[in-house]
């Protein structure tokens, strides 16, 4: 035998190959699963965050949806300066046509 006992080395040989191959493929395979692992706990914190703001602004907002608008609050009219501002924060009134004359011969 030492035929034999070659053929039986180059078979371990070859099997500790392919599990070297196969250990580097599980650790790369590893290491994408972790990033991608982090990329999603931070897409999802930022989600949360954006989740906060909106809850935060929840409140002004509403307020904000059930003030008058300065056309329809006497409040507005109430002061001088509630006035100024009243106006200020108006859109313009809308422009005038004149109206067309008739063209007369002449």
């Amino acid at each position: 035998g030492e035929e034999g006992g070659g053929s039986l080395y180059a078979e371990w040989a070859q099997l500790a190959e392919g599990e070297s191959s196969l250990l580097q493929q599980l650790q790369a395979s590893r290491a994408d699963e972790a990033e991608a692992a982090e990329h999603t706990r931070r897409q999802h914190t930022m989600s949360l965050q954006l989740l906060h703001v909106r809850i935060k602004l929840q409140q002004a907002m509403a307020a904000a949806a059930r003030w008058p608008a300065a056309t329809q609050s006497p409040l507005w009219d109430a002061t001088p300066e509630l006035r100024l501002a009243s106006s200020a924060a108006s859109p313009p009134p809308p422009p005038r046509l004149l109206p067309r004359l008739a063209s007369s011969p002449a």
